[in-house]
């Protein structure tokens, strides 16, 4: 009579076990099928313009949540620079600016001259917004890169953080990236500065970062 009953002890135990084991695949399993059909929402931006490449960047405002995107429509002084931001199912433009001479929008940035190559964006834990962009300044005829920022998305201010002089006529700025560093504070890593006319001279690296 104990050997039975040790046995039927152990038999159900054995079957409990093997019922939990089941249940535990089942549910693996069932979360592997709903990551399998997890789908993305997308939704076009805007047209393009001519042949121009929409350089762009993106990144999420750790204030909302949300994700915003810095994008530039067109090149040369009609360019329109634009910050958007991802509301399910569309995107929502928040502002537009343009180069000194442009028209595409009533916000100008002062001595930008044209609009070329990438763009870049970052956003602080405050949700401030942090760009920079490349292009050529009215003052210098030559390459430069400028900063932008805004509180709201809406408002801007700009400012030059490299312009060649006029002088530097074989010289070009590569595309400048911004950061924001651990006090909260932008900082950028700074084009290289480079001969293009003098292709077997070593490039002159200008330091990593400055504020």
């Amino acid at each position: 009579m104990f050997i039975s009953t040790v046995s039927s002890n152990r038999s159900r135990k054995s079957s409990r076990l093997t019922t939990g084991l089941f249940m535990l695949v089942c549910i693996i399993l069932a979360q592997m099928a709903t990551a399998q059909t997890s789908s993305f929402t997308a939704a076009k931006v805007d047209a393009g313009q001519e042949c121009n490449w929409p350089f762009n960047a993106v990144a999420t405002n750790p204030a909302d949540n949300k994700v915003y995107a810095f994008w530039r429509k067109g090149a040369g002084a009609g360019a329109t620079y634009k910050l958007i931001r991802w509301d399910n199912p569309g995107w929502t433009t928040l502002s537009t600016f343009t180069t000194a001479n442009g028209t595409s929008s009533s916000v100008k940035v002062p001595d930008f001259g044209d609009a070329a190559d990438k763009v870049s964006l970052a956003i602080d834990k405050t949700g401030r917004f942090h760009v920079v962009f490349k292009g050529i300044a009215l003052s210098t005829v030559n390459d430069g890169v400028w900063y932008g920022t805004s509180a709201d998305g809406v408002n801007w201010s700009f400012q030059p953080v490299d312009i060649l002089p006029a002088s530097a006529a074989n010289e070009s700025l590569y595309d400048a990236v911004i950061e924001i560093d651990k006090q909260n504070q932008p900082t950028r890593r700074l084009p290289v500065q480079y001969h293009s006319h003098t292709p077997d001279l070593p490039a002159s690296v200008l330091p990593a970062n400055r504020g």
